[in-house]
C-alpha cells in the first residue's frame, strides 16, 4: 500500500508539471524572489522596414511601463545624445508584472564587428529607460538620483560598502559608454553552472524521499523533540508549506508566512539534517535492531543519505560563496548558441558577460572615455607639420629613419596618453596623416633628386669628364658660379736637354 501511494504521488507530481502553466508558475517565482529584473528590447529606427513609419505599440501597456519600469528621479541637462527610440518590445506581460523591474538589452557591435560600447540609457515617449545591469545596480546602490548630461551619467549619492559618493560614468561622443573588458576569457569569470542548481534540487528531492522512508520505518522516533524541536522532515514540510502559500497567496506577515520565515525554516531543516546524520542517532537506531539484516539496512540507509547530504552541502556552499550579497546575472553560454560577439580578448564571447562587465565597471569606478574627433585632427596636423619640416632637408636614408621614428612616437605617445588618462584618442587619423605626409615628401624628394641628376648629366656631359659629373651629382654645392678660390702650390717639371734631344 505504501509503495502504491508513493507511485501515485509521483505520478500526480509529474502530471502537475505537464499540465502546469509554466509562465504563471515562473511569474510566481519571480515575485517570490522579490529582486528579479527582466528585459526590454528598444526598437530602433533601423529595425523598421519603413524608416518613417511608427512602431505599433497598441499591444503594449505604455502607461504601466512609464509608471513602473521607466527610471524615476532623473534630471537631464541639455541631453542630446540619448537614443530616442520609436518603440519598446517588453518581456511577456505576466512575467514583467511580477518582476521587480526591467532593463534594456540592446548592444550593437561597432562597424568592424567588435563590441566596445553600450548605451546605459534610452528614451521612449519622453521617458528614460535604463540598461539591464544599470537598472539592477542602481537599486543595489540605494536607488540614487540620476543626473544626465552629454558628458556623463552621474549617480548622485550612491551607497556602496558603507560609503556614500557620486559615481560619474563618462559618455562617448555618441552618448554610449565604452566597455572596459577584463583581460581574461569568459570561462574565467565568476560563474555557476546551471547543474549546481538543478543537481542540488534533485539531490534534495532524493534526500527528502529517503527521509520520509526513514520516518515511515520509525528512524525519526529517536529524534528528541524536547531538546531539538521539530524533526528534519517536519522542518522541510513546514518550509514547503510556507513557500507554496507565498506562491499562491503572497506573503502574510500576521501568520509569519514570509520569505524570511521560509529561508529561516530551510536553514533549520539543513541544520537538523546534519544533527540527525550524526553517528549518535544512527547508533541508537542500530542498538534496537533485532537482527543483522535490519542493522545492515540501517547502516546502508544512513550512509546513502549522508553521502547525498554531503554532496548537497558542497553544492550549496560553492554557490553561496559566489552569490552572497552579489548581483546575479542568469543567461546562457552554451557553445552552440549564437548570442556571442567579438571582443578584445575573445573571439566568441557570450553576451551575457556584457552585463557582468558593465556592473563591475560601475562598482569599481573604472571607466574608459573617448575624445572629440577634432582632437585627432589637430594632433594629425601638428605631427604632419613636424614631420614635413623635419625631413625636408634630409637625404633619402635619413628621412626614412626619421619618418619611421615619427610614426612610432605618434602611436606610442597616444597609447601612453590612453594608459594614463583612460581617454581614447583616435589613432587612425594621426597615423594615416603622418604616414601620408612622410610617403608624399619622400616621393617628392626622390623624384626631384632623380630629375636633378638627369639634368646635370645631360647639361655637362659634353664639357666635363664623367668623374667630375659624378662628383657634382654627389655634392651639388660644388656647382657654383665664379669657381672656387683655393690656396695651391704648382710645380712645373721638364726633362733636361729635351729640346736638344728632340
Amino acid at each position: 500500500l505504501g509503495i502504491s501511494k508513493d507511485v501515485k504521488n509521483s505520478l500526480d507530481t509529474s502530471i502537475s508539471y505537464v499540465s502546469r502553466d509554466v509562465d504563471a508558475y515562473f511569474a510566481k517565482t519571480l515575485k517570490f524572489f522579490g529582486r528579479s529584473y527582466l528585459t526590454l528590447t528598444m526598437i530602433k529606427k533601423q529595425d523598421l522596414a519603413d524608416k518613417n513609419k511608427a512602431y505599433d505599440m497598441s499591444g503594449v501597456d505604455v502607461e504601466w511601463l512609464e509608471s513602473r519600469v521607466a527610471l524615476d528621479n532623473v534630471t537631464a541637462k541639455r541631453d542630446t545624445l540619448t537614443p530616442n527610440d520609436p518603440g519598446i518590445d517588453p518581456a511577456i506581460p505576466v512575467l514583467l508584472r511580477s518582476a521587480y523591474g526591467a532593463g534594456t538589452v540592446n548592444a550593437e557591435p561597432d562597424a568592424d564587428g567588435y563590441r566596445r560600447r553600450v548605451h546605459l540609457l534610452s528614451k521612449y515617449n519622453g521617458k528614460y529607460y535604463g540598461q539591464l545591469s544599470f537598472v539592477a545596480l542602481r537599486e543595489w546602490l540605494g536607488n540614487p538620483a540620476i543626473e544626465i548630461t552629454n558628458q556623463a551619467i552621474t549617480l548622485k549619492g550612491a551607497k556602496f560598502k558603507g560609503v556614500t559618493r557620486d559615481i560619474r560614468i563618462p559618455r562617448t561622443q555618441d552618448g554610449s559608454v565604452l566597455i572596459k573588458w577584463p583581460k581574461k576569457q569568459f570561462v574565467e569569470y565568476k560563474n555557476i553552472s546551471a547543474w549546481d542548481l538543478i543537481g542540488a534540487k534533485k539531490l534534495e528531492a532524493d534526500i527528502v524521499n529517503n527521509l520520509k522512508a526513514m520516518q515511515d520505518s520509525g528512524f525519526l522516533n529517536y529524534w528528541s523533540a524536547d531538546s531539538d524541536g521539530a524533526n528534519p522532515y517536519d522542518e522541510w514540510s513546514q518550509a514547503e508549506y510556507i513557500k507554496n502559500e507565498i506562491l499562491d497567496k503572497g506573503e502574510n506577515q500576521e501568520d509569519a508566512v514570509t520569505v524570511k520565515a521560509y529561508r529561516a525554516t530551510r536553514l533549520e531543516f539543513l541544520r537538523k539534517m546534519e544533527m540527525f546524520l550524526d553517528p549518535g542517532y544512527e547508533g541508537r537506531v542500530i542498538a534496537d535492531c533485532p537482527d543483522d539484516a535490519t542493522r545492515e539496512y540501517v547502516r546502508t540507509t544512513f550512509a546513502s543519505v549522508r553521502k547525498d547530504f554531503d554532496r548537497l552541502m558542497a553544492m550549496r556552499n560553492g554557490v553561496s560563496g559566489k552569490v552572497a550579497n552579489a548581483l546575479c546575472i542568469i543567461g546562457v553560454d552554451a557553445t552552440s548558441m549564437t548570442d556571442v560577439d567579438l571582443i578584445t580578448f575573445q573571439e566568441r564571447f557570450p553576451n551575457v558577460g556584457t552585463y557582468a562587465t558593465v556592473a563591475n565597471m560601475i562598482l569599481s569606478d573604472e571607466f574608459l572615455d573617448d575624445t572629440s574627433p577634432a582632437i585627432s585632427i589637430l594632433i594629425a596636423l601638428i605631427l604632419s607639420l613636424a614631420v614635413g619640416l623635419g625631413i625636408k632637408h634630409l637625404d633619402t636614408k635619413k628621412s626614412l629613419f626619421a619618418g619611421l621614428a615619427a610614426l612610432a612616437v605618434s602611436v606610442l605617445s597616444l597609447m601612453a596618453f590612453f594608459m594614463i588618462t583612460k581617454r581614447y584618442v583616435g589613432v587612425i587619423v594621426p597615423f594615416a596623416s603622418v604616414s601620408a605626409t612622410f610617403i608624399s615628401l619622400s616621393a617628392i624628394t626622390f623624384l626631384t633628386t632623380i630629375r636633378e641628376k638627369s639634368f646635370l648629366r645631360s647639361a655637362f656631359s659634353r664639357y666635363l669628364s664623367p668623374a667630375v659629373i659624378n662628383e657634382i651629382i654627389a655634392d651639388p654645392s660644388k656647382l657654383n658660379l665664379g669657381g672656387e678660390k683655393r690656396e695651391m702650390t704648382a710645380i712645373f717639371t721638364d726633362i733636361r736637354g729635351f729640346s736638344t734631344i728632340s
